[in-house]
């Protein structure tokens, strides 16, 4: 199957997030954990997301992913 990959410039955006290793069983409560505080903290800053969520997987094995979970604000 053949991709074709595009380059594109994108403003900034700031990210609040959080880092950890896991294990990849634990996903499904491990990600809406997090996320959870993730909003309790920006709302006792009075922030706003700006964006949707999203999760920046910086490596995994076979039992754990080390996974930054976040949200644009």
């Amino acid at each position: 199957m053949d991709y074709e990959v595009f380059i594109k410039e994108a403003p900034r955006e700031h990210l609040a997030s959080v880092r950890g290793v896991y294990p990849i069983a634990k996903l499904p409560e491990v990600m809406p954990r997090e996320f959870g505080r993730i909003m309790a903290a920006l709302k006792a800053e009075g922030v706003q997301p700006a964006g949707g969520a999203l999760a920046i997987y910086h490596s995994w094995s076979e039992e754990t992913v080390d996974v930054e979970i976040g949200l644009a604000i």
